[in-house]
């Protein structure tokens, strides 16, 4: 599994830079920052085109999460434990 971000703000830049040091060296192969032109040849190397929305070079669409796509969230299913 690896994790994709869009390192554009500042603001992930630092966070970065400063917990990446304590971060094991298996776990920082796994994570990429995504910049400006590069985002679509990226995604596409990580992830099959249907998943990727259009306005990031897929042909997936940008869908908002439903109960249908986080069914632990659904009406009924049981509560996670909030503290």
């Amino acid at each position: 599994m690896q994790c994709c971000s869009d390192a554009a703000a500042p603001v992930r830049r630092a966070i970065w830079k400063a917990v990446s040091p304590f971060v094991a060296p298996k776990t920082k192969e796994k994570i990429v920052f995504l910049y400006g032109k590069e985002v679509p040849q990226t995604l596409a190397q990580h992830f099959e085109p249907h998943d990727v929305p259009h306005e990031y070079g897929g042909t997936g669409a940008l869908r908002p999460i439903t109960p249908d796509a986080a069914p632990w969230e659904a009406p009924g299913a049981p509560r996670r434990r909030r503290y």
